[in-house]
């Protein structure tokens, strides 16, 4: 599995500020303040602030779309591992950095129960 990514708050659900350590039980979502249009197989994203835009291959653009979900870590590698017949531990070790790279780079937070 190969992910690439290019250079709303709910009531009751505080949020990072910054990008701790990912745990299997962690919930990332999509972060406010952006634009997003999907291109073929890829997702383009336009970070509002930054100006910069940033481009996601089809495996990434999968993961984004189930960010949407509120899947823990967890669940997010079991339904990869499960679409792209590879190992869950294939899938986490892609997953993480790549889930790390969307919240450093404002794209994603990490929600804290």
């Amino acid at each position: 599995m190969d992910v690439a990514a290019q250079p709303g708050t709910d009531p009751g659900v505080s949020v990072s500020a910054s990008c701790p350590t990912l745990g299997p039980s962690s919930v990332v979502r999509a972060a406010d303040g952006h634009w997003c249009a999907d291109a073929a197989d890829e997702t383009v994203i336009l970070h509002a602030e930054s100006a910069e835009y940033f481009g996601l291959n089809h495996v990434g653009s999968r993961i984004w779309a189930l960010l949407a979900q509120g899947l823990t870590v967890r669940e997010l590698t079991h339904t990869m591992a499960s679409e792209y017949g590879v190992t869950s531990d294939r899938v986490e070790n892609d997953l993480v950095p790549f889930l790390t790279a969307l919240v450093e780079a404002g794209l994603a937070e990490v929600v804290v129960p």
